[in-house]
């Protein structure tokens, strides 16, 4: 992601990574949760998702 002009766009570190990544946990299992109730694995479904970000070079770690 670039940005745009007249924007800044700052990387993240390690540590802010982490921190955001510790903070989205209960929206992750929320969103788990209510996807197994589809009938769908969300384990799948995530990865799938994660898949297709990278084939197209825009998933982050």
């Amino acid at each position: 992601m670039r940005a745009e002009p007249g924007q800044e766009l700052y990387k993240l570190t390690a540590e802010q990574t982490a921190l955001w990544k510790k903070a989205s946990e209960p929206l992750v299992k929320s969103w788990a949760d209510n996807v197994r109730k589809t009938g769908v694995d969300p384990d799948a479904a995530m990865a799938d998702l994660k898949a297709s970000l990278a084939k197209y070079n825009a998933l982050t770690q």
